[in-house]
């Protein structure tokens, strides 16, 4: 079976099980195409040396996989809003359990460090710009159903963040802060 179709030659495509086309400038693939960027960028975690954020990320990994198919199917259909809630809870509850024993902040987080948190803070920025395309696609074509989806969004660059603290933390990597944030 080839990996091609050669349908998108011609600068569009459908959604799932669609049968208008699109143009892939069109919201909704920039949406879709963000979501994949920001699951393979999740994919550097799969050889992190530590083990409890690799489970989490393929956690998210696959939920980032179910929202690109719901945005896909393009439906007016309400989402399952107790479901994603949970979701979020629990990234909440990851988040407290992560942050800690982390030194508090007094200042901003320069990213960098060890791989694992360079990589997290690279997927964290890749979720706020989702999550600011997702926003966008929400209200230019009034999907509202789809509002949960960017409250997990938002919850999911929390998490990278203090993920990335701790990967730094727990492999004993000193964080940089901003020094002089107060000059400007």
């Amino acid at each position: 079976m080839p990996y091609y179709t050669k349908n998108g030659d011609e600068g569009k495509t459908t959604l799932y099980k669609g049968n208008e086309q699109k143009f892939k400038s069109s919201e909704v693939f920039d949406v879709l195409g963000t979501l994949d960027e920001l699951n393979a960028s999740l994919g550097f975690q799969h050889i992190s040396h530590i083990k409890s954020i690799s489970r989490l990320i393929i956690e998210i990994q696959n939920e980032l996989f179910v929202i690109g198919s719901i945005i896909a199917k393009d439906s007016a259909e309400p989402v399952n809003v107790e479901y994603w809630e949970n979701k979020i809870e629990r990234m909440e509850k990851e988040i407290i359990f992560y942050d800690k024993d982390l030194p508090g902040l007094s200042s901003f987080v320069i990213p960098g460090g060890t791989s694992e948190a360079v990589h997290l803070h690279v997927s964290r920025t890749i979720a706020r710009r989702l999550e600011r395309r997702l926003v966008s696609y929400i209200n230019s074509e009034n999907k509202r159903n789809y509002i949960i989806l960017e409250k997990y969004i938002n919850r999911l660059s929390d998490l990278l963040f203090v993920l990335s603290r701790y990967a730094n933390n727990v492999l004993n990597t000193e964080e940089v802060f901003v020094k002089n944030a107060n000059i400007i």
